[in-house]
Order: structure tokens, then sequence, then C-alpha cells
């Protein structure tokens, strides 16, 4: 299991990493995958011990060398202090 660590400032640290980021309302998670790539979690759920299901993919793949990430991992998201179990998109 990958786990993340809650940042504020995106780019100030070694991913991977989670940011909170607020959607219609609510809270949304844009992970970090260990590559930098940027994943908002659409279709995942968050449990409230932060972690995520069902599994996270990365499926970027470099313009130039058509070279694909490989993280497929399961995440749990440091600091996800929501309460609740919550959707994200």
């Amino acid at each position: 299991m990958t786990k993340a660590e809650r940042i504020n400032n995106p780019g100030k640290q070694r991913p991977p990493y989670w940011v909170a980021e607020s959607y219609k309302g609510r809270v949304v998670a844009t992970f970090f995958c260990p590559q930098g790539h940027r994943l908002k979690l659409r279709e995942h759920d968050v449990a409230t011990d932060g972690t995520v299901n069902p599994r996270v993919e990365c499926n970027y793949v470099h313009p130039d060398t058509e070279v694909a990430c490989e993280f497929n991992d399961k995440v749990k998201l440091e600091g996800w202090s929501h309460g609740e179990s919550v959707a994200v998109s």
C-alpha cells in the first residue's frame, strides 16, 4: 500500500502526496503518483481512515517517449480527516 501525505503546496515535496480541493461544496482528493503525475480520484471512494478504493492506477503516457507510468497500487491518504466515508470526484 502506498501512503501519501497531505500537503498544501504541490511541487514543494517529493511525491507521492495528495491535496484537498473543494468542488461543489465537498472535498475532492487529488493524488500525485510517485512519478509526480496528477490524478483526480473521480471513480474512487475514500474511507474514514483515508484508504482509497479501488486501487489507483496511473495511465499517464509520456507524449515524446510513449513510455507509460506503471503505478498501480492501493493508496492511503494520510491526514484524511473528514469524519465519514466521502466519495471523491
